[in-house]
C-alpha cells in the first residue's frame, strides 16, 4: 500500500543525493511511498518500476546499485527473499502512528548485489516460499525458520479452501462472489495463527483476462470450484510477497498473462493433423498443475 509521506528541502543539498543521478535521485523518493514505516519493502525489480516508473525505460537494478552504492539504501536477503531497506528512514519521515514492519530486519540477512536479486514474478522460484517465525521489526528479534513449501501444497497449510458446490453433472456449481472470500477470510482469522489475506479480487483479474487475452475463452461460469482455485493461487502469491494491497498482486497478474500471450501453444497458434489447437481459459490457467507448468515455462518451447 503507497503512503503520503514527506521531503525536507535540505534532501536537494545532501552531498549523497546529489551524487546520483535524475532518475534515481526520483527512484530513491519514490521509495519512500512503497516502504512501510521502518523503512522496508520487498525488492522486486519489476514491481518497482510498475509502481515508480511505469511509462519510462529505466532499469531500476542499476538504479538501486547507484543508490545502494551511496549507502542510502541496503539490499540484503533473508531465506531467499530480497529486501530493501532506507537508511535512517525514520530521520527522513515523522510518523504519528508508525505500524510494525512485517519484513525481516537486515541484521537477519545478508547483503546482496542488486543486479543479483531479479526475480521474475513469473517464475516457479519465486512461489517456493521459506516462512518466518516472530516479529519482523525490532533489531532482527524475529528467528527464521528453514522450510520450504512446495507450491502445490502450501495453498492447503496456509488455510484450507471450502466448496459448497455439487460436482455432479446436471446440477451447475453457483457462481461464486468476491463477498465469499471475504465471509471465508473472517471465518478462518482464528485457525491455528491463519494470517489474514487480501480478498481475492476475481472479477478484476476475469476482467483484466478478458482485456489482455481476447482472442481465448472469456469466463462465463466462475463457479466455486474454479473460484477455489483462483484464491489458491492469490493466498499463495501474497504470501510470497507480502501483497499489502490488490494492485501488487494485479501487476503479478498482468506478468503473468503476458506470459500466457508469449507461448504460441497456449494460444492456440499450434495445431496438428489429429485434433484442433489448444486454447488456454482462465480456469485452466489458475489449477495448481498448469499454473506451476505455465511458471516453468513448459508451454513456451
Amino acid at each position: 500500500m503507497a503512503r503520503i509521506r514527506s521531503i525536507k528541502p535540505d534532501f536537494w543539498t545532501d552531498e549523497k543525493v546529489v551524487e546520483l543521478s535524475a532518475f534515481a535521485r526520483l527512484l530513491f523518493i519514490g521509495l519512500w511511498n512503497f516502504a512501510d514505516d521502518d523503512g522496508r519493502m520487498v525488492y522486486s525489480p519489476k514491481k518497482i518500476k510498475m509502481q515508480i516508473f511505469p511509462a519510462d525505460t529505466v532499469d531500476i537494478s542499476e538504479l538501486i546499485g547507484e543508490i545502494a552504492h551511496q549507502e542510502l539504501i541496503t539490499v540484503y536477503t533473508v531465506s531467499a527473499v530480497a529486501y530493501v531497506q532506507i537508511a535512517h528512514f525514520s530521520k527522513h519521515q515523522k510518523i504519528d502512528k508508525r505500524t510494525p514492519s512485517k519484513l525481516p530486519a537486515y541484521s537477519n540477512g545478508e547483503v546482496a548485489a542488486p543486479e543479483s536479486c531479479e526475480r521474475s514474478p513469473v517464475s516457479s522460484e519465486d512461489l517456493r516460499v521459506t516462512p518466518t517465525e516472530g516479529k519482523g521489526s525490532g533489531g532482527g528479534k524475529g528467528k527464521g525458520v528453514e522450510e520450504e513449501w512446495n507450491l502445490k501444497h502450501l495453498g492447503k497449510t496456509r488455510g484450507t479452501i471450502t466448496s459448497n458446490a455439487s460436482t455432479s453433472l446436471g446440477n451447475p456449481e453457483k457462481n461464486h462472489t468476491e463477498q465469499d472470500d471475504r465471509q471465508g477470510d473472517r471465518q478462518g482469522s482464528g485457525q491455528e495463527g491463519a494470517q489474514a489475506y487480501l480478498a481475492c479480487p476475481h472479477q478484476k483479474i476475469k476482467d483484466l483476462w478478458h482485456t489482455m487475452m481476447p482472442e481465448l475463452p472469456r469466463v462465463v461460469q466462475w463457479t466455486d470450484t474454479r473460484a477455489g482455485h483462483l484464491k489458491a493461487r492469490w493466498r499463495e502469491l501474497c504470501a510470497h510477497w507480502h501483497w499489502e494491497s490488490e494492485d501488487l498482486g494485479l501487476i503479478w497478474f498482468t506478468q503473468f498473462f503476458e506470459s500466457i500471450r508469449g507461448s504460441p501453444f497456449l494460444m492456440g497458434r499450434v495445431s496438428s493433423k489429429d485434433r484442433k489447437p489448444f486454447v488456454a481459459s482462465l480456469d485452466w490457467a489458475v489449477k495448481p498443475e498448469n499454473f506451476t507448468k505455465i511458471l516453468e515455462g513448459k508451454y513456451h518451447s
